[in-house]
């Protein structure tokens, strides 16, 4: 699920469409894009898994998201509780200079 997020907000963010429409609201994501397809392996002992890639992205080199997420471009804190972002954000996105 957060590959399939990060891959979302990567096109959003890569879109030139979009990217004038479009304003990311939240927390970095995970970051977990860039290695897929994973299998695992449990250990005999049945305490541990291994974990395998079997696929890396290179579909856009420069930009890799791993470790560090994608970043909105409004960050929302802790300071932010979840059930008040809608709140917070519609003023911003209503806001017409």
């Amino acid at each position: 699920m957060g590959s399939l997020l990060n891959l979302n907000l990567k096109l959003l963010r890569c879109s030139k469409i979009a990217c004038q429409k479009v304003k990311i609201f939240g927390r970095p994501t995970f970051g977990t894009l860039d290695i897929s397809n994973m299998t695992y392996v449990d250990f005999p002992d049945g305490n541990y898994q291994l974990g395998i890639c079997m696929s890396r992205s290179y579909r856009i080199p420069d930009l890799t998201i791993d470790g560090t997420g994608v970043q909105p471009d409004c960050f929302l804190d802790d300071f932010i509780r979840i059930a008040d972002w809608v709140d917070y954000a519609r003023p911003i996105l209503e806001y017409q200079p």
